[in-house]
Formats: C-alpha cells, sequence, structure tokens
C-alpha cells in the first residue's frame, strides 16, 4: 500500500494537474500502481479538496482512473 507521504505528494501533484486540466502527468504518477492503490490514492485527493471545489467523488474517480487506463475497483468506496 502506498504510504501517507506518497499519498500526500499524490494529492498535491493531481490537484495541480486538475488545475490546469490535464491528466497525463497524473497518469504517470498512477501508472505503477494496482487499480486499488489508485483509487485510495485518488480518492484521498479528491476528499482532501485541494482545489476547494466540490467534485462528484464516484464521477471524478471513475474518469480519472478510466483515462488513466485503470478500472475502480469493485466494491471499492470512495468514503
Amino acid at each position: 500500500m502506498a504510504s501517507s507521504k506518497a499519498v500526500a505528494t499524490i494529492a498535491l501533484l493531481l490537484s495541480l494537474n486538475l488545475l490546469f486540466f490535464t491528466t497525463t502527468p497524473c497518469c504517470s504518477l498512477i501508472g505503477g500502481l494496482a487499480d486499488l492503490e489508485a483509487a485510495v490514492c485518488l480518492c484521498t485527493a479528491i476528499k482532501a479538496n485541494v482545489l476547494g471545489i466540490n467534485l462528484d467523488v464516484p464521477v471524478s474517480l471513475g474518469l480519472l482512473l478510466n483515462y488513466c487506463g485503470k478500472s475502480v475497483p469493485k466494491g471499492f468506496q470512495c468514503t
């Protein structure tokens, strides 16, 4: 499982990627992670509300994971 420092780093980089409307760098960050690890990291980043906007977590998470060639693990809930 990814360490909390790695999750925080990914959260920060994801927020910067979303801010500039590009997901390719984000995909390179989660590319080496298993689907569950990627989902947990992205869920944490979205829930941290680093952009100061409310996102529809299931939709945003699914879109980001799918764009990066990952899938939401069966039964995973970002809570």
